[in-house]
């Protein structure tokens, strides 16, 4: 009798089945001018071509650094951030704690990411070549990976995984027979027997892979024109399982959990399919607004668009569905589960649902 009422209240905790109507606000700040806004483990970062603060999801600031960047952008895993200029050849790296540190390149910037012990990886473009530098916490060079485009094919995108041993690098040949060419390196103990540490090469004919999505230590999903690859990857990677998109693909977004992406139906409608690691489909959502941004938090969906949001729950039906006071970048679930961050152009806010019950009890009142 005991284990299954401790089981009653465990099923009750887990499953939220309250539907919400509305809102209070807990807490509203600032935010920087012009900001741009990276979503973390523990918060988010907001940053702009003056520096980058990050904060907690508590609301309390827990870094700030200050560079002069034209063109910022920027990365984030692990407790550690990477801001550079695109097309410049500045970067800044910090490890959490507020520290700002420098390097350049010699070539213009195209793309960067970070992994969580700090290790950089910068894509730079020089015309007829592209370099992939990977770098150390101080700026110190770890590896050059020089590609020629008339040989390999321009360069689309790269992932670097958590622990900095393994990057996937797209690239797209354009000759007699257009492809695209997926590439897997691996910098630890097993790349070492290995031909310029490749320890998997895919080819996407007609294709190319315009997104990396590296979901765990285990688990990459790629994402090209119409369709997914899920690989298994501890060492060597493992194709698991290739899923077609009908109408193609708007819109992805990823949790440790999983993926899900968007696609707009006949009519105009959007369809938001959810997968687990081993690509299985969890759920659909049909929605009939638009949407700015998707996002997956824990086992919840969210849709923004302009200042209005919906989220809905694991198995698709909705949770809340209103409206903010700000236009909105990032929306992210707190400790409780009806607690949330809101985080707009202009300000940030802390909020808690209210059920339609509550609401009822604040008009008595």
């Amino acid at each position: 009798f005991v284990v299954a009422i401790a089981g009653v209240i465990m099923y009750a905790m887990i499953t939220d089945n309250s539907s919400y109507t509305s809102w209070e606000s807990l807490e509203i700040y600032d935010n920087i001018t012009n900001a741009q806004f990276v979503r973390t483990n523990d918060g988010y970062i907001a940053y702009n071509s003056d520096g980058a603060e990050k904060h907690l999801s508590d609301g309390s600031l827990a870094w700030n650094i200050s560079f002069v960047l034209n063109d910022p952008m920027a990365a984030e895993c692990g407790g550690y951030a990477i801001f550079a200029e695109r097309g410049g050849q500045s970067v800044h790296v910090t490890d959490g704690s507020g520290s700002n540190h420098y390097f350049s390149v010699s070539e213009r910037i195209e793309e960067v990411c970070i992994s969580g012990q700090g290790i950089s990886a910068v894509r730079t473009n020089a015309g007829d070549s592209d370099q992939i530098y990977l770098y150390d916490l101080n700026g110190n060079l770890l590896l050059d990976l020089k590609t020629d485009v008339k040989k390999s094919g321009f360069p689309i995108t790269m992932a670097l995984s958590q622990d900095g041993k393994k990057l996937i690098t797209s690239y797209y040949e354009v000759g007699q027979e257009n492809k695209g060419w997926l590439t897997f390196y691996n910098f630890g103990e097993v790349g070492q027997n290995y031909s310029d540490k490749i320890v998997g090469s895919f080819s996407y004919d007609e294709n190319f892979v315009v997104d990396i999505r590296i979901l765990n230590d285990s688990r990459v999903a790629v994402f090209y024109a119409k369709g997914c690859d899920l690989y298994k990857l501890r060492e060597v990677p493992e194709l698991l399982t290739s899923l077609t998109f009908e109408g193609g693909i708007d819109a992805i977004c990823d949790s440790g959990n999983g993926f899900a992406i968007a696609k707009t139906e006949m009519g105009g409608s959007t369809a938001i399919l959810r997968y687990d690691l081993n690509g299985k489909e969890i759920s659909q959502i049909n929605s009939s607004i638009g949407f700015d941004t998707i996002s997956l938090e824990n086992d919840e969906l969210i849709m923004t668009i302009d200042d209005s949001c919906v989220i809905y729950k694991k198995d698709g039906t909705e949770k809340i569905r209103t409206r903010f006071n700000d236009i909105v970048c990032l929306v992210y679930p707190n400790n409780g589960k009806a607690e949330y961050t809101v985080v707009g152009e202009k300000c940030t806010e802390r909020i808690r649902l209210r059920t339609l019950k509550e609401d009822a009890a604040v008009t008595v009142e």
